[in-house]
């Protein structure tokens, strides 16, 4: 399949001519699952949007895409009348960037053309709200001398017999140089409305030798309301499973830290008891060396006072070194209770977080139970 096509259509387009395009378009379809959104990766493949689309803008449920009413959050139905909006109608938009197609380089000739052709493919669940499109641009060298890349860019919708609408708006346009890139991007997003499936067209425009490529990505889809409860209804549980492990690892965290507690109690009564023995063994230690000092000089006596200061001296440096590594004991152990300590003030605030986050679902999510006719949400 061709990336582009050099032929200029008409301004309305016949029946043929918007058939001939859906055959040769790329299809940017919407996710079918939910964790398919979070996938930031293109499509894999490029089908023929020709019989995929029966017929167009409609969804499997009948409900056109322009009919279909966004709400920015959940907390928002309470807005809609209950008796002149249907469920099937009702979305609620999701924020999150998806890739949806990048191209290749593409090689484009001063004063030339290329028209791009999408065809974005709503689903039933699922319904795209925004689209970002990005063309980064840059020249050629002829020679030593480089010539800047020139482009420029626009996005317009096709229908059938209708002429072609203009979409997006140009939120950045910057020129390339032998120093930086060419950049153009177009945003076109729905306040409260999706963009409906159907055909548009990207035209590239060249006024000097240029390569291109194309990125195209969504800001925010729009899911179906009664699959927007049943995800946050999912995540409440979420919460509530880690609130109760928030508890129990509190628990634990609480009995680890009494049990640190008491053992540095017991390493400073140790400490304690050694700092009297080493002064204990000080005061002998003294008083025999006075007494060697004011020794009448008998070598008899002299020579057991000795023996005797050498083993007090052995024994007080027993009781020295045994004080430090209790010491060392003690630091780490309070090492550990300042750890201990840490991380309960963080499961606590994480818990009185969750505990907060789960309340204003929760309660969100009941006046949406109660206005989707869902009965009592049990959670």
């Amino acid at each position: 399949m061709n990336q582009y096509c050099n032929k200029e259509i008409s301004p309305a387009l016949s029946s043929d001519e918007y058939n001939d395009l859906l055959k040769n378009c790329i299809v940017i379809s919407c996710p079918t699952d939910d964790d398919d959104d979070k996938n930031s990766s293109p499509p894999s493949a490029v089908d023929s949007a020709a019989d995929k689309i029966q017929p167009p803008n409609i969804d499997s449920t009948g409900i056109r895409d322009r009919d279909v009413i966004v709400v920015p959050n959940l907390a928002s139905l309470d807005k809609l009348s209950l008796e002149c909006v249907d469920n099937d109608r009702i979305f609620v938009a999701a924020n999150r960037e998806s890739i949806l197609h990048e191209s290749d380089s593409i090689s484009i000739d001063g004063a030339n053309v290329h028209r791009h052709y999408y065809f974005i493919e709503n689903n039933d669940c699922l319904k795209l709200k925004s689209i970002h499109i990005t063309v980064v641009f840059a020249g050629v060298f002829l020679g030593p001398d480089y010539r800047a890349g020139k482009i420029d860019v626009s996005l317009k919708r096709l229908s059938e017999g209708i002429s072609d609408v203009q979409m997006g708006t140009k939120t950045l346009q910057s020129e390339n140089s032998i120093d930086s890139i060419g950049i153009i991007t177009i945003d076109h997003e729905l306040e409260s409305n999706v963009i409906e499936s159907g055909l548009i067209e990207l035209t590239i425009t060249a006024k000097a030798e240029s390569r291109y490529s194309i990125r195209i990505f969504s800001g925010s889809f729009a899911r179906r309301v009664d699959l927007e409860v049943k995800r946050q209804t999912a995540e409440l549980q979420d919460r509530q499973r880690r609130i109760a492990r928030c508890k129990s690892k509190h628990k634990s965290l609480f009995y680890l830290k009494q049990l640190l507690e008491r053992k540095i109690v017991v390493a400073d009564d140790l400490k304690e008891h050694d700092r009297v023995s080493i002064h204990k063994c000080k005061e002998k230690l003294d008083r025999l060396e006075d007494e060697l000092d004011q020794s009448n000089g008998k070598e008899d006596e002299d020579a057991l006072l000795l023996r005797k200061i050498d083993a007090l001296s052995i024994e007080h440096k027993h009781f020295l070194s045994r004080n430090l590594q209790k010491e060392d004991v003690r630091k780490d152990l309070s090492s550990k209770l300042d750890d201990v300590k840490h991380e309960i003030v963080n499961i606590v605030k994480d818990e009185e977080r969750l505990v907060k986050e789960s309340g204003e679902v929760k309660a969100i999510l009941s006046a949406a139970y109660v206005r989707l006719g869902l009965g009592l949400l049990e959670v």
